[in-house]
Parts: C-alpha cells; sequence; structure tokens
C-alpha cells in the first residue's frame, strides 16, 4: 500500500514538472518569436512593399496612416527592392519611448544617388506605434522623421553643386 501512494505522489510531480515546462517553452516561443516588436514591425513593412502588396502594407500601418498612396508606402516601395533574394536595407536597433518608437533602416544607394549624396547609403527613420500588444509604421510621422533627417541632408549635397565653391565641405572632389 505504502508503494501505490509514493507512485502517485511521484506521478503527480512529474504532470506538474511537465506543465511547468512546457509553460515555460510557450511562454519563451511567444516572446522571442511571436512577440511584436517595433524591428519586426518594420521589417514586415518592407517585406510587404518588396512583394508590392499592398493590402499586406495596409496591415501593418496605423490606422491614423490612411490608405497605402502615402509618400511613406511609395519610399518604402521604391527603396526596398524586389521580392528576389535577400533584402539589401539593414535594420538597425530602436530607440523606444513608451509607445513610440524609431527604428533606422539603412538604404544602399544607386551609382547617380551616391554621385549626387557623396555616400554610398539613405538612412529611413521609420516611427512605429504601438497599439495594444501590436506595433505598426506610422506613415505620416515616418514621413515627417524622413523630412527632418534626411532633408536636411539632401540640402547639403545639392549645395555642394550649386553653390559657388561647393557650398558647405568645399567643392565636390569627384568631378
Amino acid at each position: 500500500m505504502f508503494r501505490m501512494v509514493h507512485r502517485r505522489r511521484g506521478s503527480a510531480a512529474t504532470v506538474v514538472v511537465v506543465i511547468l515546462v512546457l509553460a515555460l517553452i510557450g511562454a519563451g516561443l511567444w516572446y522571442f518569436v511571436l512577440r511584436s516588436t517595433p524591428e519586426r514591425a518594420v521589417s514586415a513593412f518592407l517585406e510587404a512593399a518588396r512583394a508590392a502588396d499592398d493590402a499586406l502594407m495596409q496591415k501593418h500601418l496605423t490606422e491614423r496612416s490612411g490608405d497605402a498612396d502615402s509618400p511613406t508606402v511609395g519610399l518604402a516601395k521604391h527603396l526596398a527592392g524586389k521580392p528576389e533574394g535577400e533584402p539589401k536595407y539593414t535594420i538597425g536597433e530602436p530607440t523606444i519611448s513608451e509607445d513610440t518608437a524609431t527604428v533606422p533602416v539603412e538604404f544602399p544607394l544607386g551609382e547617380t544617388a551616391q554621385l549626387l549624396a557623396g555616400k554610398d547609403t539613405f538612412t529611413v527613420p521609420f516611427v512605429v506605434h504601438r497599439e495594444g500588444q501590436t506595433w505598426l509604421v506610422d506613415a505620416p510621422d515616418t514621413w515627417e522623421q524622413t523630412l527632418k533627417t534626411g532633408l536636411g541632408t539632401l540640402i547639403q549635397y545639392f549645395m555642394r553643386f550649386l553653390l559657388p565653391g561647393g557650398g558647405v565641405g568645399g567643392p565636390p572632389t569627384h568631378m
């Protein structure tokens, strides 16, 4: 009789341990694989852009972003590249502040753009907002940040060619 009671306790303990292990595996899977993060939101948005899938891109945009005809969507489609092969962009580390994050994405520039810009990449600061448990790209905020960071840089590049002496930084050296 003692053996039978001992076995039941051992079986119950085994079941509890198995349930705890499965719960930990489930929590780890959710945290490391399924959880929404700013980087994953931008990556999914850019993958949809590479596939030229407007409906899928729309699913990764905030409600405030409106339809898929925004300048941010057009820029993403242009810079993200073709669906074949590996993506040519690099997603950087996000800066997170409560329910808003900025995710820098570095895109390679074409030859002509490299000549004008004097560098071989262009960084777009994608702004994402947390809506519930999901991070989504916000097209208006992304466009605003792109203009703030990118426009100043573009003006400096064009000054190199338009102003006497090349403007800021002296004359162009690659002509």
